[in-house]
C-alpha cells in the first residue's frame, strides 16, 4: 500500500545510483518499454532527471492470455520471511554516516524448487532495482546515499503475491522511492497490466485511472490557489494525464487495484503535488479484468 515515504519530506527531484539519475521511483515499467524508477538511487541529488533513464533489465516472461494448467507445487500462497543486510562503510562521509540498513523479502514454502527459486527471483532486489546484494553493497562503498531500504507484503493469496519496496537516503535532499512487484506463484512470472486485463480494454482501463487523478489535480489546485495566490504557476498540473503507459505502475489488493502515478515536482514545490495513488475497485474494473487470467480468483462471477 502507500508507505509514509510518499511524504513530501522524503520525496526529492533526483537522485542517483551509480552515476544513473533517478526521481522517486515507481514500478512495473511496460515490458520492452524503458524501465522507468527501476534503479536503486544514489549519489548526487543535484543531477538532472531525465524519465526512463535507469539500467535495461531483461524483458519479463509474457503469459498467454488463458491460464495454463498449474504445475506441481504451485502455492495458493508462500511464507515470506525477512533478510537484513547491513552495509557499512570504513569511514563516514560528509554527514559522517556510515551504514545503511537494507530488508528484503524471503520466500519458502513452495513444493518445487524450481518454481519456488522463479518466485524469488521475480521479487528480489536484480528484478525490483537492477543490482544484487552485493552490487549494492560495493556501491555504497563508493557513494553512501542510501540510508534504509524496506518491502511491505500488500497481497499474499489467490497465487499472487504482490509487495512494495520503499526507502530513503539523503544527498541534496532527504528524498524517497518505492518499487512495486506482483508475481504469479503459479508460474513464477512477475505480473504486469495486460495480465490483469483484457489488452483491448487498456486504454478505457487508464481512462478511468485519469478520471480519478483529474479530480485530484483539481482538488488539489483548488487547494495551492487558495494557500498560495499566485505564487505558483498553475501550469504545472496541466500536463499530467493518466495513459495506458501508466498501468504498470499498481498494487494488487483485496479491495481493487491500486495504481500509482509519478508527478516528478522539483523538491521546492512538492507540496502541491496531488494525491498520486487512486484505487479502482474489482466491481469497477469488472468489465476489463482478462477471463482466465491473475485477477478471475477475485470475482467468481467472472464469466470466461
Amino acid at each position: 500500500m502507500v508507505t509514509s515515504m510518499k511524504s513530501t519530506v522524503f520525496l526529492a527531484l533526483a537522485v542517483v545510483l551509480g552515476g544513473v539519475p533517478l526521481a522517486c521511483a515507481i514500478g512495473h515499467p511496460l515490458p520492452g518499454a524503458s524501465n522507468q524508477g527501476s534503479a536503486m538511487p544514489s549519489a548526487a541529488a543535484s543531477t538532472p532527471v531525465a524519465q526512463g533513464s535507469s539500467p535495461t533489465t531483461p524483458a519479463p516472461t509474457v503469459e498467454p492470455a488463458a491460464a495454463s494448467p498449474s504445475p506441481i507445487g504451485v502455492a495458493d500462497h508462500v511464507t515470506v520471511t525477512e533478510e537484513t543486510v547491513r552495509f557499512v562503510r570504513d569511514k563516514g562521509d560528509a554527514l559522517g554516516r556510515r551504514e545503511a540498513i537494507v530488508k528484503y523479502p524471503k520466500i519458502s514454502g513452495v513444493a518445487d524448487p524450481a518454481l519456488q527459486e522463479k518466485v524469488q527471483a521475480a521479487i528480489g532486489l536484480q528484478q525490483a532495482f537492477g543490482k544484487s546484494v552485493e552490487e549494492m553493497r560495493a556501491e555504497f562503498q563508493d557513494y553512501a546515499w542510501l540510508n534504509e531500504l524496506g518491502y511491505t507484503v500488500n497481497y499474499n493469496q489467490n497465487s499472487i503475491l504482490d509487495i512494495t519496496y520503499s526507502g530513503w537516503g539523503t544527498g541534496a535532499y532527504p528524498s524517497g522511492f518505492e518499487r512495486y512487484l506482483a508475481v504469479n506463484l503459479k508460474t513464477g512470472t512477475v505480473i504486469y497490466a495486460h495480465h490483469l486485463f483484457k489488452t483491448e480494454a487498456l486504454g478505457q482501463v487508464a481512462r478511468l485511472v485519469d478520471q480519478a487523478m483529474q479530480a485530484e489535480i483539481q482538488k488539489k489546485m483548488a487547494e495551492v490557489k487558495q494557500a498560495y495566490g499566485e505564487e505558483i504557476d498553475l501550469k504545472i498540473y496541466a500536463a499530467h494525464q493518466f495513459r495506458v503507459k501508466d498501468l504498470n505502475h499498481f498494487t494488487i489488493t483485496d479491495r481493487g487495484i491500486l495504481f500509482h502515478y509519478e508527478f516528478g515536482f522539483p523538491h521546492v514545490l512538492k507540496a502541491a503535488e496531488p494525491q498520486d495513488s487512486y484505487l479502482l475497485s474489482y466491481e469497477q474494473l469488472k468489465p476489463y479484468i482478462r477471463p482466465n487470467g491473475v485477477l478471475t480468483a477475485m470475482l467468481p462471477n467472472l464469466s470466461p
